[in-house]
């Protein structure tokens, strides 16, 4: 073997050391588990109150239909309405939607309690549409306190993203959640979905 393939030789021992360094450092960073999920933080939208964001969804109480122009210029294109009958706006916030060119989602809560596996199957593919890439669409969510978008999204956070249910309702809480019954309904829904139930993980449906 000439000095040249000599000099290559080391170069490529050399070189497969260095790689099976970066390889072993790689290995050692990555049995420090990675957040599951995004961390939900405080956040403002116009006039909208107990306003939080997650990715790239804002979810918070019901927004008057100024913010929905707001909501435009921060590149939200797909606005999702789970307010219930008492906590509709008495502006036509479908028809502002429209005319601004956002896709509005409504009619999902038809009573005054959370409902159930239809409202769930039907919203969480939605969730999961905003949380599937980084460079997904802007998502508007609201209701008439936040506090049902808080409890939904536990839901998908447990069922798609793998937080602990427990943790999930925890950070619910803390987004305007109030404990109680729609403890019990996130709790339900996500046993029910970890059962085998494959509603809230199907494809999203068009828009209503």
């Amino acid at each position: 073997m000439g000095p040249t393939s000599s000099r290559t030789g080391r170069a490529l021992v050399a070189l497969l050391c260095a790689a099976l360094c970066l390889q072993g450092c790689g290995g050692r960073r990555r049995s420090t588990p990675a957040p599951l999920a995004p961390p939900i933080a405080s956040s403002d939208f116009g006039e909208m109150r107990n306003v939080s964001l997650v990715g790239r969804l804002w979810f918070g109480a019901v927004p008057a239909a100024g913010d929905l122009a707001l909501a435009r210029r921060r590149g939200v294109a797909r606005v999702i309405d789970l307010t219930s009958p008492s906590e509709r706006s008495a502006e036509d916030l479908a028809a502002e939607c429209k005319r601004l060119g956002l896709e509005y989602l409504g009619g999902v809560i038809r009573g005054e309690d959370p409902q159930g596996d239809d409202s769930v199957d039907l919203v969480l593919p939605w969730l999961a549409a905003a949380d599937a890439a980084a460079d997904a669409p802007w998502t508007l969510l609201f209701d008439g306190t936040g506090g049902r978008c808080a409890a939904y999204l536990a839901i998908h956070r447990a069922v798609v993203r793998g937080v602990p249910v427990e943790e999930a309702l925890v950070e619910a809480r803390r987004a305007g959640m109030k404990p109680g019954v729609l403890e019990d309904f996130v709790r339900e829904q996500v046993a029910r979905l970890a059962s085998g139930d494959p509603g809230g993980v199907s494809e999203p449906a068009p828009a209503g």
